[in-house]
């Protein structure tokens, strides 16, 4: 896999700080970044009656458990439009403990 973007598991630590209900205005984004990590880890990506933002925070755990090595670009920018959006404090960036 390309060493370009942040890793699922970086992606995880960090959305797994934040509330639900601060990234529901970023499902779009969230959800193109599932499909790249989903692309990177070769693994499907499906849908289910869950709530939009919940589903798609799931399936980042998923990807980052099973996948801690895939790799995303997309991801790595939502990592830095949701620090520089204040949704997440610089502070708070993703730490390197693994899952």
């Amino acid at each position: 896999m390309p060493d370009e973007g942040s890793t699922s598991v970086e992606l995880a630590q960090l959305v797994g700080q934040l509330d639900v209900a601060a990234l529901r205005g970023w499902q779009v984004e969230l959800a193109a970044t599932v499909a790249d990590l989903a692309t990177a880890a070769d693994m499907p990506w499906p849908t289910g009656p869950d709530d939009p933002t919940v589903a798609l925070l799931r399936v980042i755990a998923r990807i980052a458990l099973a996948a801690p090595e895939a790799r995303s670009v997309v991801a790595q920018q939502l990592i830095e439009a949701l620090q520089a959006d204040g949704t997440v404090p610089e502070a708070d960036s993703v730490s390197t403990t693994r899952l």
